[in-house]
């Protein structure tokens, strides 16, 4: 669906009349119930975009504030979604959810088609890893034993020593007793937010970030504030600006396999981010999802600011997600307050699927499967790269994602709802944006989601034709 600037404002102004003339209450509900009637009924459909809001107040006779909170309220009921300079949209249907209730995990109706909406860890025989490690397990019954009752709030010893190790293959250094084990990286990441901050205190990250950061720091109630990104990811100067204007407290980002741009943050550029939050006070949550496939020979955060960084790992972009498995390295001053979130929240990491990662961590099959990630990443690349030679993307060939520039013929929206219908699920740079300001014209591409390679090549040619418009 191209870009179409001739909405028919006469047309929903009149269909919105019978509303606002037949029904009581407030006008702005009204206009909303009478927006929600049309697209039940299809007058207008999925990528409409909303008339502007004073020319519908004054073909309609209300004010343009009546409209706004009609279109807010549209947007509550997840049937519209709006962005700064860009306009107001109708919601392709399987999308008609709050913008923070975006982040799912597998959409059942999407099983028929090429998902590169999400960035998985390619299946190199897991499940009979697992079996391996659970026949493993099985020969120490009292080991055993142990894995099936309640235990330490930061995990057993065994299984904290995996972690560090775990972390120290990818370059983090790292002690036994400064590791807790987790139930995935979102529950560490919700023990470090609920840690550090407190309701209606201000979470710095990158402008583009991880949807479930954004979607649980809002459930937490935490304010958010953008920082602005080049090409060579977050900007210290911008985080030193927004902290002379207010105050920020903790800062969340990615800085190895930026998501969703695939940038690794330079040495200098690190090292000027620490420097900003040595100055303003500032703790660090740093997201290593990526580290392990991505290149260590740059420090991470948490080598450079041990004191004020808490380092996240997990399995899920290695191995399997399903595990959820996690590591945090808070700074050691932290270490009692984490393990009370930590009890808190889950009472306890699962010791049986600690169990099975340590296994994995301990007789190098962690770190095989880690290379055979990278190896494949880069082939698929490869793969792709000769029908994605017309667009403009951003890459790293051990990250499965691109960043793919969207040409100005097409809203970046109206692209995804093109690619849906014929197949093809990608992610718009809304989903990714921290605040309201405009998103920029970009999709996440996820390599790694096909199921084979003739699914990859299809969807690759499917999205560069469509963007061509060929």
């Amino acid at each position: 669906m191209r870009v179409n600037e001739n909405n028919d404002t006469v047309s929903i102004a009149e269909f919105l009349k019978d509303s606002l003339n037949n029904e009581t209450g407030h006008i702005y509900l009204r206009m909303a119930l009478g927006f929600k009637q049309a697209i039940n009924q299809g007058v207008v459909k999925a990528g409409f975009r909303l008339p502007a809001h004073r020319i519908l107040a004054d073909a309609l006779d209300v004010t343009p504030g009546t409209v706004s909170r009609a279109y807010r309220e549209l947007a509550k009921m997840g049937l519209v979604v709006s962005r700064v300079g860009d306009g107001t949209y109708i919601n392709d249907e399987n999308n008609r959810q709050r913008l923070d209730d975006e982040f799912t995990n597998v959409p059942a109706t999407y099983a028929h088609f090429i998902d590169l909406s999400r960035n998985l860890a390619i299946d190199f025989g897991t499940a009979n890893l697992i079996s391996q490690a659970m026949d493993a397990l099985q020969k120490d019954q009292s080991q055993l034993a142990a894995l099936i009752g309640y235990t330490p709030d930061t995990g057993i010893d065994a299984y904290r020593h995996s972690g560090a190790l775990w972390m120290n293959q990818c370059g983090i250094s790292v002690e036994l007793d400064e590791v807790v084990c987790t139930n995935g990286a979102q529950h560490a990441l919700m023990c470090a937010l609920m840690t550090l901050l407190k309701e209606g205190e201000t979470l710095a990250a990158e402008f583009l970030s991880y949807p479930g950061m954004i979607s649980l720091a809002k459930r937490l109630r935490l304010r958010l504030a953008g920082i602005a990104m080049d090409e060579q990811g977050i900007l210290p100067a911008a985080l030193d600006a927004a902290c002379s204007k207010q105050k920020i407290s903790t800062l969340y980002c990615t800085p190895s396999f930026q998501n969703p741009t695939s940038v690794i943050l330079s040495r200098e550029r690190r090292e000027a981010l620490v420097d900003v939050c040595n100055r303003h006070n500032i703790m660090i949550i740093e997201d290593g999802a990526g580290s392990a496939l991505a290149p260590a020979q740059i420090p991470a955060l948490k080598n450079l600011a041990p004191e004020r960084t808490v380092f996240i790992s997990s399995l899920s972009k290695v191995i399997a997600a399903g595990i959820r498995v996690g590591y945090m390295a808070p700074p050691r001053s932290l270490l009692e307050h984490v393990a009370k979130t930590l009890r808190a929240t889950s009472w306890m990491p699962n010791p049986l699927a600690h169990g099975i990662a340590s296994h994995w961590i301990n007789s190098g099959i962690l770190a095989a499967v880690a290379e055979q990630q990278k190896i494949e990443i880069q082939r698929r690349h490869m793969l792709v790269v000769p029908h994605l030679k017309s667009l403009e993307y951003n890459a790293h060939r051990h990250c499965g994602q691109l960043w793919v520039k969207v040409p100005a013929q097409w809203r970046t929206g109206e692209l995804v709802l093109a690619l849906k219908k014929q197949g093809v699920l990608v992610l718009p740079s809304n989903a990714f944006c921290v605040d309201k300001r405009a998103a920029p014209r970009y999709i996440r591409v996820c390599l790694t989601g096909a199921l084979d390679d003739a699914s990859l090549v299809r969807a690759a040619q499917c999205i560069a034709a469509t963007i061509q418009g060929t």
